[in-house]
């Protein structure tokens, strides 16, 4: 949690006395309170984490087979039309 982190910080980094003392008073506070949230969120349901997706690992996925059946049907138009290509500029000579 951000806020436990920032008063750890300031506990041990931190310059101002006032300061210090303020992040040490607080940081029994914050993680109670944490602890109560987390505790609320767990008995409505909440999930405590999110799937977030592949992380980029999807993109090196081997190809499928509507993949390959998109390039085949690519290829052989393409192979159609040089042949219809080929077929016309013979009649017209």
């Amino acid at each position: 949690m951000k806020a436990m982190a920032l008063g750890q910080k300031e506990i041990s980094q931190g310059s101002d006395d006032a300061a210090q003392k303020a992040a040490r008073d607080a940081a029994p506070v914050i993680a109670s309170h944490h602890e109560l949230l987390d505790d609320a969120a767990r008995s409505l349901g909440v999930p405590s984490s999110i799937g977030t997706g592949t992380g980029g690992e999807a993109a090196a996925r081997p190809f499928t087979a509507p993949v390959i059946g998109l390039f085949s049907l690519g290829a052989l138009l393409l192979a159609a039309a040089a042949v219809l290509l080929m077929r016309r500029r013979t009649v017209r000579a």
